[in-house]
């Protein structure tokens, strides 16, 4: 299960060369799974879960700038765009690994949290 994540105030670029919060969010996890893929068809029942947010609600995900380049930086609005990216992510990864045995899931952990309560985002699902 990856539950990584943190908003970043403003706009950070890690010593990778990646923005910090798709670094945190996306890379950094799909670089991990991409590592554990080989095992995982040994293990019936193996499974890989994102817990991602209802935040990417309120965001697209702009295949251009994964990297939030471009635009006034926002640390809300990037967390909610890699959370798009993780989800897309799985999807795709279900796609591809079908016929493996390993399912793929993004889940919501839920509201309230001590963060979504205070969230901007939790007013655009709510």
């Amino acid at each position: 299960m990856d539950n990584a994540g943190a908003i970043f105030p403003e706009r950070q670029v890690g010593p990778d060369g990646i923005e910090s919060t798709l670094a945190t969010l996306v890379v950094g996890p799909f670089v991990l799974v991409g590592e554990l893929l080989p095992l995982l068809p040994a293990d019936p029942g193996s499974q890989v879960i994102a817990v991602t947010s209802g935040g990417m609600y309120t965001q697209r995900l702009p295949l251009d700038d994964l990297e939030f380049a471009t635009g006034d930086y926002d640390g809300a609005r990037a967390y909610a765009r890699a959370k798009r990216a993780q989800t897309a992510l799985m999807r795709e990864w279900a796609r591809r690994f079908a016929r493996s045995g390993i399912r793929f899931n993004a889940m919501h952990p839920g509201w309230p949290t001590p963060l979504a309560s205070r969230s901007p985002c939790r007013a655009s699902i709510a």
